[in-house]
C-alpha cells in the first residue's frame, strides 16, 4: 500500500462514518449558482436579441430565481453524491486489494 493510499484509508475511515452536512452540499452549489449568475448576464449583456425579446416578453424574474436556486441545489446534491460515491469505491477498492494480498500472503507461506 502506497503512503497516499494509506492517507486516503485513514481520511475515508472517518469521514465516511459522520453524518452529512449542509456545508458538505455547498461545494457543488456553488457551480449552480456560477451558471445562474452566467445565465443573468448572457441577459443583461443584450448579446443575443433574440432571447432578450422573449425574456423581456415572458420572463418573470421570481421564476428566474427558483429556477436559479434549483439548479445550485441539485448541482450541490450531485456533486456530493458523485464525489461520496466516488471516494468510497476509491476506498473499497483499496480494502479488497490489501485483502487480496493477504489472503495470497498467508497461502504462500502455508507448508504444502
Amino acid at each position: 500500500m502506497t503512503n497516499e493510499e494509506k492517507k486516503f484509508i485513514d481520511f475515508w475511515s472517518v469521514k465516511r462514518d459522520k453524518k452529512k452536512t449542509l456545508k458538505d452540499y455547498l461545494s457543488g452549489g456553488t457551480i449552480g449558482i456560477l451558471i445562474g449568475i452566467g445565465t443573468i448576464i448572457s441577459l443583461a449583456s443584450g448579446w443575443y436579441q433574440r432571447a432578450n425579446m422573449e425574456a423581456g416578453a415572458n420572463l418573470n424574474p421570481m421564476i428566474l430565481f427558483v429556477c436559479i436556486f434549483a439548479i445550485a441545489v441539485f448541482l450541490g446534491y450531485f456533486h456530493y453524491q458523485y464525489s461520496w460515491d466516488n471516494n468510497e469505491k476509491r476506498y473499497l477498492q483499496i480494502m479488497n486489494k490489501e485483502k487480496k494480498k493477504a489472503d495470497s500472503d498467508i497461502h504462500q507461506n502455508q507448508p504444502s
